[in-house]
């Protein structure tokens, strides 16, 4: 059959099974029949993100939001994917790239906590400590749960700014998340 829907349909259960080439593959047919079928582009941005091609995966997102702006899924996975590239880049020591791509992701997603914990992680690298400030603030607004990471770049960025009562006030908050304890309590420690 010539139709989008079996192409977009197989490519569901092709990544079901654990083929997410081929199901890329069958995602790209469908869109071949039908260049404005939404569904088919986001299922290729989170085929491409499975696969950390997060450029792709970015390319694709955008091209399910031209065809349906509101299209959910899609916002957030232009999100996570814009969140994966700005700590790629932020590794790589490109702070403005990465501060560029974590912005994108707040764009795309204005929910999206993770995207503001990188931004604060890559403000904090490039020496930016009020806007890591705001950013781990708004990851936190945004967080039901394990909000450390957040805290934890607050408080480096007060330490730097050598606002020691507010770093203490932040690592503190960061303790109680078990992934930051080990680091808030030693950033506590050097802080005496």
């Amino acid at each position: 059959e010539k139709h989008q829907y079996y192409y977009y349909q197989r490519g569901i259960a092709l990544r079901k099974t654990g083929k997410e080439t081929d199901a890329i593959e069958s995602f790209k047919a469908a869109v071949a029949i039908a260049p404005k079928f939404a569904p088919a582009y986001n299922a290729l941005g989170s085929g491409y993100f499975k696969l950390k091609d997060y450029n792709q995966a970015i390319t694709y997102y955008e091209k399910a939001l031209v065809e349906k702006p509101n299209l959910g899924p899609a916002k957030k996975g232009l999100a996570a994917a814009n969140t994966a590239l700005a700590a790629e880049k932020a590794k790589a020591g490109d702070l403005e790239g990465a501060i560029a791509s974590a912005l994108k992701a707040v764009e795309a997603d204005p929910k999206y906590a993770t995207a503001y914990v990188v931004l604060a992680q890559s403000y904090n690298k490039a020496s930016k400590y009020e806007q890591a400030i705001e950013a781990g603030n708004n990851a936190i607004k945004r967080m039901k749960t394990k909000k450390g990471a957040a805290y934890f770049e607050i408080g480096l960025a007060h330490r730097n700014l050598g606002d020691t009562n507010a770093a203490v006030k932040a690592f503190n908050q960061a303790k109680k998340d078990p992934t930051y304890a080990r680091s808030a309590k030693y950033e506590l420690d050097q802080l005496k």
